[in-house]
């Protein structure tokens, strides 16, 4: 669940990094969930590098590639899928 809470601050932050980027700018350069979503799979990838170079504890019964799939490729496809679920209900919103 700590994963989860991390991607989406992770998301958030670039959100309103772009957000701000795009007010600079005085125009819409970047689309704003898109250009978040690639910083967060930036970060999943730096996290599931360290996830499969890092030695597994000794006090887990877990190896490397269930960390990986419950650490980074979960939350991911959780994020992925809100932003894909709001992304269409703007579209039919307008």
């Amino acid at each position: 669940m700590g994963a989860l809470v991390f991607y989406t601050f992770i998301f958030f932050i670039g959100y309103l990094v772009v957000h701000g980027f795009n007010l600079l700018a005085g125009r819409r350069l970047l689309n704003r969930r898109i250009a978040a979503l690639v910083i967060v799979c930036l970060v999943a990838l730096m996290h599931g590098y360290k996830i499969m170079t890092s030695p597994v504890p000794s006090q887990q019964d877990i190896d490397a590639s269930q960390a990986l799939g419950y650490y980074v490729m979960f939350p991911i496809l959780i994020i992925v899928t809100a932003c894909v679920f709001f992304g269409l209900q703007d579209k039919e919103d307008k």
